[in-house]
């Protein structure tokens, strides 16, 4: 939901130091452009916590996620190779991460059943690109997995999901790391297609420490 709400009358510097801390307060998550400072504004006035998620709940049916964005605006993350794998052995899915993120449901799609033992996968986050450099094992240590099935939930078409983001907190990412999906216990037999799924985050290139902008832009 965006209510676009003309900027307020204020000089340059002056707005852009408001937007600036706001992109950086809770209020942040009710705007995703400047122009909706006045909209911020009045929210600080009147809204303070634990109210604002009560608000949030009454005004958009759920309490606010993401940075700026709301689920209409989630997508996924393009795999490495985009194309089924085997649950018979350790296989995985790599995801490059190439902007800022926040990480909202992993996924698993069956093409083809899985048979005899049930699956489990984790989804861990790596430093560097291509699943190198430092491990936080399930994106955050706890929650970045899929587990507690039954064989019977294995069935060609089927998605397993776990909704990280509604039962706890979105995993934020930045670029240059990434994401291993990797098949834990194994099947005899099975096939299918690892899934993430979340929402660009608010921020610029600007701030990473080792990006370095093109001279003359």
């Amino acid at each position: 939901m965006n209510i676009i709400i003309p900027k307020f009358g204020m000089n340059g510097l002056k707005r852009n130091a408001l937007w600036a801390a706001v992109r950086q307060s809770w209020i942040g998550k009710f705007v995703n452009h400047e122009g909706q400072l006045s909209l911020a504004n009045d929210f600080a006035r009147q809204l303070k916590a634990p109210s604002r998620n009560d608000f949030a709940e009454k005004l958009f049916g759920m309490q606010l996620k993401g940075a700026g964005y709301g689920w209409e605006s989630r997508r996924p993350l393009v795999p490495v190779v985009q194309t089924a794998i085997a649950t018979t052995g350790a296989n995985s899915t790599v995801f490059n991460i190439s902007d800022y993120f926040e990480v909202a449901v992993v996924m698993f799609w069956w093409t083809v059943t899985g048979t005899v033992t049930i699956m489990d996968m984790d989804f861990d986050l790596y430093s560097d690109l291509a699943a190198a450099g430092t491990v936080v094992d399930k994106l955050d240590g706890t929650n970045g997995k899929l587990s507690g099935y039954a064989v019977g939930d294995q069935t060609a078409g089927k998605l397993w999901y776990n909704d990280i983001a509604d039962t706890h907190s979105p995993v934020t990412v930045t670029p240059g790391q990434s994401i291993k999906a990797l098949v834990g216990t194994t099947t005899t037999a099975g096939n299918g297609l690892p899934m993430v799924i979340g929402w660009p985050k608010s921020e610029t290139f600007r701030n990473m420490s080792v990006a370095v902008r093109m001279p003359g832009t």
